[in-house]
């Protein structure tokens, strides 16, 4: 892109190990849940149909909670992929800002694009 970065090389190492770390974590954390889950679902030991429910409702939200993350793996693992242009938008090349980084290291849109492209889904599917 250009050789005069807006973020500093200790900046960008910062929001890099900082994607590893989060990235390790989720990785533990659903190496315990898939277990635990299997456990859920296989358990059948309670005999009314309250216990049952309330098993097949702890079973949907974890489901759905190990969905949520490992979405935010991949999304960290497409980050990490391609660090050569990090804090610059994929689409349009601009700067993406070290505050909106701040918000999600994992941004690879500055706030315009990712606006538009939310704008042209919501169309779209219309």
């Amino acid at each position: 892109m250009t050789n005069s970065h807006y973020l500093t090389e200790k900046e960008i190492s910062h929001f890099i190990e900082s994607l590893k770390k989060e990235h390790k974590e989720i990785e533990a954390w659903l190496k315990v849940k898939h277990s635990e889950v299997l456990s859920i679902a296989s358990d059948n030991s309670g005999s009314d149909i309250i216990d049952l429910a309330s098993n097949h409702e702890e079973y949907l939200s974890t489901k759905r909670e190990i969905e949520r993350r490992t979405a935010r793996k991949l999304e960290i693992e497409e980050r990490l992929r391609d660090t050569q242009d990090f804090g610059y938008c994929d689409d349009c090349g601009i700067e993406i800002g070290a505050k909106r980084l701040n918000i999600n290291h994992a941004f690879k849109l500055c706030i315009d694009c990712s606006e538009f492209n939310q704008e042209k889904a919501r169309n779209y599917i219309k």
